[in-house]
């Protein structure tokens, strides 16, 4: 699902953090105030132990807590050494105010993981 659309974010950043391969990001439940972009490398998403998504440079994770759901529904791992972008709510409004095409791509984000998670329940069911 990434594919760069969030790339805006790293572009001149330099507030990046750096995480070791294995390295936790942040833990499902914990409270979060932002939402992260990969710069380099690649974070995994996991409920539990089950893998949700793998996201890559120019890919974004942990935005549910920046629409008003504080509690990390997943936890994140990075699955090689990477460096991701802290976006915290301030950042996050000012872009999708002056990008619409950027406030389209997150519903998008948001949209498709919803319906990821559908199909994934449906075949549990």
């Amino acid at each position: 699902m990434a594919d760069g659309t969030f790339s805006v974010f790293v572009r001149n950043a330099v507030d990046y953090e750096t995480y070791s391969a294995g390295q936790e990001v942040f833990r499902e439940g914990e409270t979060g105030d932002c939402l992260y972009v990969v710069r380099s490398g690649t974070v995994d998403l996991l409920k539990g132990e089950v893998l949700l998504e793998s996201v890559e440079p120019g890919g974004a994770f942990g935005e549910m807590v920046l629409t008003g759901r504080p509690q990390r529904s997943a936890s994140a791992v990075a699955r090689d050494d990477a460096t991701i972008v802290r976006v915290d709510q301030t950042r996050f409004d000012f872009v999708m105010q002056t990008n619409p095409f950027l406030a389209r791509a997150f519903m998008r984000l948001i949209a498709d993981r919803l319906s990821i998670m559908n199909e994934r329940l449906k075949d549990l069911v």
